[in-house]
């Protein structure tokens, strides 16, 4: 027990370190993004909105939640530490129990917040073995414990027993190596903050929850 102990400790060291590294470059692309010229906002409140010609490039990576044939699909830029991302999650979650069929949720990851990169990485860890989806919403319901509560702890809530595979989980820079696809995708549709959605070909900035609704409802309704 005692090694099993030590072995995790050397392994959350190792964490640590890779974890500030990569969310240098994460910071990078943010500082990045936030200094190119920045589009209007608009004035008469509703969301930014523009289309897109390659949104399925989109919709490859990330963690889907919903039906692989869906025939809306939502792709989601978020931040674990977002208070806006938490306030749409369960919206979404809500939409999508009543079209279970034609809409699906594309979680990708665009952390700005001071521990958001590690619960990232945290939960690419978590979808390793199919628990994506309970951390993900651990996550939200717990987020004045993000950076406080040790990320083992929410894993085990999670459904993943075994504290040593999940800190060698964690030190594995190919986990980290996803947030920053993820990251360099949000810089590339052009994502100033979060959460961006991209609804099938239209990304949309920003959460206010009647003209997500009211976009997403549009988009099942253009269905044949």
């Amino acid at each position: 027990m005692a090694d099993r102990a030590k072995l995790a400790n050397v392994l959350l060291n190792g964490v640590t370190a890779i974890t500030v590294l990569c969310a240098l470059t994460v910071t990078a692309l943010r500082i990045r993004d936030a200094v190119a010229p920045a589009t209007a906002a608009p004035s008469d409140d509703r969301l930014a909105a523009r289309t897109i010609r390659d949104a399925r490039a989109y919709r490859a990576a990330g963690h889907r939640i919903g039906p692989a044939d869906a025939s809306v699909t939502i792709v989601e830029f978020a931040d674990f530490q977002c208070p806006f991302c938490r306030r749409a999650a369960p919206a979404l979650r809500a939409l999508m129990r009543q079209h279970p069929r034609d809409l699906a949720l594309v979680y990708r990851h665009y952390p700005g917040h001071e521990f958001s990169f590690a619960a990232a990485i945290a939960s690419e860890c978590a979808a390793r073995f199919g628990l994506f989806a309970p951390i993900h919403d651990a996550f939200y319901a717990q987020a004045e414990s993000i950076g406080k509560k040790p990320w083992s702890r929410f894993a085990r809530e999670a459904g993943w027993r075994d504290t040593v595979q999940f800190s060698q989980c964690m030190s594995d820079s190919s986990m980290a190596n996803l947030v920053i696809r993820d990251t360099i995708a949000a810089t590339a549709l052009g994502a100033r903050g979060t959460p961006t959605f991209l609804i099938n070909d239209l990304v949309v900035t920003g959460y206010r929850a009647a003209q997500l609704d009211s976009t997403i409802r549009g988009a099942l309704a253009r269905l044949p």
